[in-house]
């Protein structure tokens, strides 16, 4: 039956969502050893085809090199977030439940949806009409609610987080859906300030890495690295435990 299919589902959706953790995480580790090994084994290039000629990697190039470590951790935070709600969306519009079977968090997220749809789509008068058809043919008619992040996100501007994402905003996120998930990094909003320093021309990468010892970097990379870990598990628990249902 249909419900029996719903662990197997969701068991496939998280999969992906540890699959693409896991792949991001482990780039960012590889980049990190090379760094570290240019960095403390004071590593040079060697060119064979101009009889091995050496040349020695300055503190220049390696502070441009780490500026680009903090990019790539900032990647894992946006992308890690966001494969973990579309996960959400997904394992919810799965279940074909009617309004009146989803939690208050989701049925919010869902007329919110509408709200903003219609704000960007109609004129002032309109929206109310429009939402007022919405309930009556989906509350009344009963009819299975479905919502994809994507559609989700396209009118809600707070769905894209465009650089400020941290474990701040994450809490606020696992709130908004319900998700039992209240932890706290520094870290993260490190790398967050960080990465928009960089991303706005703030400072030059050379600045940027100067900064950063590659021991504090590590500190960087694990704590976030720890932080998504503990979020993909209490989003796992949340849809496992299908908490999106009332």
């Amino acid at each position: 039956s249909l419900h029996d299919a719903l662990p197997i589902f969701i068991e496939a959706i998280m999969q992906q969502v540890r699959q693409s953790f896991t792949d991001r995480a482990t780039e960012i580790d590889l980049y990190y050893t090379l760094l570290s090994n240019i960095i403390t084994r004071e590593a040079q290039l060697i060119f064979p085809n101009e009889a091995d000629v050496r040349e020695n990697l300055n503190v220049r190039v390696t502070s441009i090199l780490k500026s680009s470590a903090t990019l790539q951790l900032y990647n894992l935070v946006e992308s890690t977030i966001s494969n973990c709600l579309v996960a959400i969306h997904r394992s919810f519009s799965n279940e074909t439940l009617q309004y009146s079977n989803l939690s208050d968090e989701i049925q919010k997220l869902w007329i919110k949806f509408h709200y903003d749809y219609f704000k960007a789509t109609s004129n002032e008068k309109d929206i109310l009409h429009n939402l007022k058809i919405l309930i009556d043919t989906w509350v009344t008619n009963t009819l299975p609610v479905t919502l994809t992040y994507k559609e989700f996100t396209k009118y809600n501007q707070g769905g894209n987080f465009s650089g400020n994402l941290d474990s701040k905003e994450i809490r606020k996120l696992s709130e908004k859906y319900g998700i039992d998930f209240n932890l706290n990094c520094d870290e993260i909003a490190s790398v967050k300030s960080r990465r928009n320093k960089l991303a706005h021309g703030e400072v030059s990468f050379e600045e940027q890495g100067r900064q950063d010892s590659m021991e504090y970097m590590v500190v960087l990379k694990d704590r976030t690295v720890d932080f998504l870990r503990q979020f993909i598990q209490a989003v796992d628990d949340y849809v496992t435990n299908t908490k999106f249902r009332r």
